[in-house]
């Protein structure tokens, strides 16, 4: 019942909110091809990146933002190969606060676990989670756009590679490289599992991805915090990437459809490529090393 009420609660709440709104959400811009997102700069000319206020906004809120975070989470621990007889190792890109590889360690206790991310502060959460599973883990800082990484793990057998919420910030070229050296870090049988964000084909598919997106969130809000809290900081902080004005012009953030990036995991060699899960502009898809 408490669930109906919620969901009601968000229902009437959102419905509202869309009814004061005064314009038509057609921000993005569906040409693919389009470079303005590697030019823009801060306002002393630094490239935008990343802040540790935001992490820790994340860290605080993250629950509420990303939508049905614990199904996706059993999403991604299913798709991953693992046998009791053996140590799989997996490996998380930009781990964030470490609810993800906290939730697989709890299911796969045996598993080893490698937590990347640029952020101190995601690492500290992702520490303090870890902390209370029974897994061998190792925690450290890296940029996923850079090679040094790819290098260091390629002499170890990984069974898994896996990441949620960070693909999307490199560009169509930088994805379909990193898929190329996911590939070759695997050992057969292992799995390259992707939880992101997707671009949108055309404007209608925008429009229902970004209001799933909200409701979603304002969902949870209500849930998880029993108030607005957490859905008035994913509007303040503009996280939907579907219904921010400024979105075309982030330099940060570079979707690309999810036809492209399924083609792309062919492409390279991966097999049994598919989508698992799809909600609110979110998908989970990938594929298995051969």
């Amino acid at each position: 019942m408490k669930r109906v009420f919620y969901t009601m609660c968000a229902t009437t709440y959102y419905g509202q909110k869309k009814w004061m709104r005064t314009t038509t959400k057609n921000y993005l811009n569906f040409n693919t091809n389009d470079k303005t997102k590697t030019t823009m700069k801060s306002k002393n000319n630094e490239p935008i990146t990343w802040t540790e206020e935001e992490s820790r906004l994340f860290i605080r809120y993250g629950n509420c933002f990303v939508p049905e975070r614990e199904w996706q989470h059993d999403t991604i621990c299913g798709l991953l190969p693992h046998k009791n007889k053996y140590t799989p190792c997996y490996i998380d890109l930009c781990c964030g606060d470490g609810s993800l590889l906290a939730a697989i360690g709890r299911k796969i206790p045996n598993a080893r676990l490698v937590g990347l991310d640029l952020s101190e502060e995601m690492l500290k959460s992702s520490e303090e989670k870890l902390k209370k599973v029974k897994n061998n883990y190792e925690l450290k800082r890296f940029r996923l756009e850079e090679d040094d990484w790819r290098t260091a793990y390629k002499q170890n057998p990984i069974e898994g590679i896996f990441s949620s919420l960070a693909i999307h910030h490199l560009d169509g070229p930088q994805k379909k490289k990193l898929f190329e050296d996911v590939f070759e870090m695997l050992v057969s049988g292992g799995s390259f599992i992707i939880a992101d964000i997707m671009m949108p084909t055309c404007q209608p598919f925008q429009r229902v991805a970004g209001d799933g997106w909200d409701l979603g969130t304002l969902r949870r809000s209500l849930q998880l915090e029993n108030n607005l809290e957490g859905f008035k900081a994913f509007e303040k902080l503009e996280w939907n990437y579907y219904t921010d004005p400024n979105a075309p012009f982030d330099p940060i953030d570079k979707p690309s459809s999810l036809l492209e990036q399924l083609d792309w995991l062919r492409e390279v060699g991966f097999q049994h490529v598919d989508v698992a899960w799809m909600q609110g502009g979110h998908a989970i898809f990938g594929g298995y090393k051969p």
